[in-house]
């Protein structure tokens, strides 16, 4: 199966998309606000959307925001893809550092971001509640 990463701009129509997108891969959370963030759409063969992720310019460092994929389209290395694209476009903005958060039980995302490279840190003021583990990479 052959996946494309494509950039995208947030329009009404988007922003239905990656809310139809984080409802199917997190169903239990709360909605979430896709504003002020750049946006990826992974797609498959067909054009269907498979997966999502976002970056949030914090000028000096990037916070990659939520990522998902489809459970159909889990296993192919999207999530690491994703984290890659961003990485290159965070170099891009002249950022040095890339930060994000996940939780305990999201074994698969936390082992993703090791393999990238990605280390455990301990933010002077956590944003997140409920035993969030941060993550950080140096990207210069």
């Amino acid at each position: 199966m052959t996946y494309t990463i494509k950039r995208v701009n947030l329009s009404p129509r988007t922003e239905n998309l990656l809310k139809w997108l984080d409802s199917e891969c997190f169903p239990a959370d709360e909605p979430y606000d896709f504003a002020k963030q750049d946006w990826w759409i992974v797609y498959d063969e067909q054009k269907h959307p498979v997966g999502y992720a976002g970056l949030k310019n914090k000028g000096g460092y990037v916070y990659f925001g939520r990522a998902g994929i489809l459970p159909s389209a889990r296993g192919h290395g999207l999530q690491r893809r994703l984290i890659r694209v961003r990485e290159k476009h965070a170099r891009q903005l002249g950022c040095k550092s890339a930060i994000t958060d996940t939780v305990p039980s999201n074994v698969a995302s936390n082992n993703n971001l090791i393999r990238e490279g990605y280390e455990m840190y301990h933010p002077q003021a956590p944003w997140r509640v409920g035993g969030a583990i941060y993550w950080i990479k140096d990207l210069t």
